[in-house]
């Protein structure tokens, strides 16, 4: 048999999707680039007792192709989301047991036996799948998209597999992007699917998958580089948007649209700040983005937020309860729709395609400011919009009062991207005197809330909204008292971005 080597860098996307949405793919796929190949994917990743290729960085893999056996070594990082771009070389086998000395390459193999000293390699675990592939040619690249449905096993432990994976053949890196937002972008899937080695890996140490847990950025150290902290926290908030969109589509939790909404305003106030490092059309395709995604998830929001407040009353009846339930679910269905229909998912991708491969600079641009001196001017803008309400906060409609709490929250997503050493109190009575205005807000949107229910039901439910209305109305005042003695006292606090050392 000829000798077989590849090698070269691996550049690729993987997305997880329930069956009906592959289904729905492959269909899409056959129809842009033919009937898919077919291939059994047998694999077997192997390591030492004490895991010595891990600890290297090195996976070594030896996957049985039809009548071909081909073993893999992949070495490198992986990127953001089910972004990975990975360092591979791969060579025949005559059967499934692995042969460092078979790789091309001399640093590998040197790299693999230094790695291995004397120990032995072993199986640690195995992937199943049954691939589809389609080569998919777009105007800066060719992709090839696979469909894979298997397992991974280790031991007596398995994980069920379905997964679409578009990985770069030639052209651009841009093209696996683009390809998965034109297949994707109105399909519900998980974008931050790590690869079969790391799942692998995780479930033969017994771990579970973890979703992206943190979602607050942290703060920038005066004197950093902007475009360092940019980057920062435009790659936390795409994972927090990719995660928090999908645990939307698959589950009926109410924290799921609340913190999608939440990354989104980070997001848009990390852009607003950031906003004179950025090429023009990438600001404004961020922004307006953000912006169409938050105001499509905030009817769920509220019908979320609206139908707790309700259950937590005492004279609830059960009715009315079944009611409420039935009409949050539907608000919850055309509020999926929604975001399909307007490309949600094209959206995040695009979030994790300037993550991981850029193209957010503008050409010709020089050193970026320091993010001191981009906070204080976005920080002292924000505050001069703010304080022409605030000193009038007792006097506020509804409508001034929603723009004055929304601007407050803006202004702390603008302070948690910067240290500022003592801004202990102010944040302490700003966070305040956003959660005294939530009350009122809630009483605002409550009292005009108009959700779709039978005849019957919506007489109840106007009996129980109007009783609630009544019994808040000196909660909403003593409410208001706190929100302005927690303005007087921000105004006279001093302002935590003033630095008058910044460069």
């Amino acid at each position: 048999m000829a000798d077989l080597s590849v090698g070269g860098l691996e550049i690729e996307l993987k997305a997880g999707l329930e069956p009906r949405h592959a289904s729905l793919l492959a269909q899409r796929l056959t129809r842009r680039a033919g009937p898919a190949e077919h291939v059994s994917l047998n694999a077997v990743y192997h390591d030492t007792a004490d895991r010595s290729l891990q600890a290297a960085g090195i996976a070594l893999r030896v996957r049985q192709e039809g009548r071909q056996w081909i073993q893999a070594a992949k070495w490198g990082r992986t990127g953001h989301g089910g972004f990975q771009q990975l360092n591979e070389v791969e060579c025949r086998l005559f059967g499934a047991v692995p042969d460092i000395a078979r790789f091309p390459d001399p640093a590998l193999r040197t790299a693999i036996l230094s790695a291995l000293g004397s120990r032995a390699l072993e199986p640690w675990f195995a992937t199943r799948v049954r691939r589809r592939t389609w080569q998919v040619r777009d105007t800066i690249g060719l992709v090839e998209v696979a469909i894979d449905r298997g397992t991974i096993e280790a031991g007596s432990a398995s994980e069920a597999v379905l997964e679409a994976e578009f990985e770069l053949k030639e052209g651009s890196p841009e093209a696996v992007f683009r390809v998965a937002a034109q297949l994707l972008g109105d399909v519900p899937a998980d974008l931050l699917l790590p690869g079969k080695a790391k799942r692998g890996v995780r479930l033969a140490e017994g771990g579970r998958r973890k979703g992206a847990e943190r979602r607050k950025p942290s703060p920038g150290d005066p004197g950093r580089d902007g475009a360092a902290a940019w980057e920062g926290a435009l790659a936390l908030q795409a994972t927090v948007v990719a995660a928090e969109l999908h645990r939307l589509f698959t589950s009926d939790e109410p924290e799921g649209p609340h913190q999608l909404r939440v990354g989104l305003r980070r997001l848009r106030a990390a852009e607003r700040l950031f906003r004179p490092l950025l090429e023009p059309a990438v600001a404004a395709e961020i922004a307006e983005g953000a912006r169409t995604m938050g105001r499509l998830v905030a009817p769920l929001r509220d019908s979320d937020v609206m139908i707790e407040t309700i259950r937590a009353d005492s004279r609830l009846t059960l009715p009315l309860a079944r009611a409420l339930t039935d009409a949050g679910a539907a608000i919850r269905e055309d509020v999926r729709q929604d975001l399909r229909r307007n490309g949600a998912t094209a959206f995040a991708i695009r979030l994790l395609q300037l993550a991981n491969i850029g193209g957010w600079r503008p050409d010709g641009r020089g050193r970026a400011p320091l993010l001191d001196a981009l906070s204080e001017a976005a920080l002292q803008a924000r505050w001069k919009r703010l304080a022409k309400l605030g000193d009038r906060l007792s006097t506020l409609n509804d409508e001034e009062q929603h723009a004055f709490r929304k601007g407050l929250k803006k202004a702390r997503y603008l302070m948690e991207l910067q240290r500022y050493p003592d801004a202990k109190e102010f944040k302490s009575h700003l966070k305040k005197l956003q959660e005294s205005l939530g009350l009122l807000n809630d009483l605002s949107v409550l009292s005009s809330w108009s959700p779709e229910l039978s005849e019957e039901a919506n007489g109840l439910f106007d009996t129980a909204r109007e009783a609630l209305l009544r019994t808040a109305g000196s909660r909403a005042d003593a409410a208001l008292g706190r929100a302005c003695r927690h303005w007087r006292t921000l105004r006279a606090l001093p302002q935590p971005w003033v630095l008058s050392t910044a460069p």
